[in-house]
């Protein structure tokens, strides 16, 4: 599936969604400096890398509503550059998904009974 090799980057923008709302945060792993016994620049795994939501508590992260399983999704904004140009991630799929929605509501709003199957 075309979208999913995002890269996880240190300070990267999420969002947690939570039951009482989303909480924003962002990707860490521990500085080099900080690390035991001088080890290497490591990639993200999971033994290493966190997300950074301003807690300092295990209470603290719990009363924002945040527990292991939360839905992580990644805050890529839409913007409009120069009054003109569209920026997003993977608006030719989403503009396509719109189309087909539009496509299906407008035929069924209609009540327009095609004589073929439209998939």
């Amino acid at each position: 599936n075309g979208g999913s090799d995002h890269q996880i980057a240190p300070s990267k923008r999420v969002n947690i969604h939570t039951e009482k709302g989303i909480v924003k945060a962002v990707f860490g792993w521990p500085a080099i400096h900080t690390r035991h016994g001088g080890e290497k620049e490591e990639t993200p795994q999971l033994k290493n890398i966190f997300l950074d939501c301003g807690c300092t508590t295990k209470e603290e992260v719990e009363k924002l509503g945040i527990h292991v399983g939360c839905v992580i999704t990644y805050e890529d904004e839409f913007m409009v550059l120069n009054d003109r140009y569209y920026v997003g991630r993977a608006l030719d799929n989403r503009v396509g998904g719109f189309m087909i929605a539009e496509v299906a509501r407008l035929l069924h709003e209609n009540k327009v009974k095609l004589p073929f199957g439209l998939y």
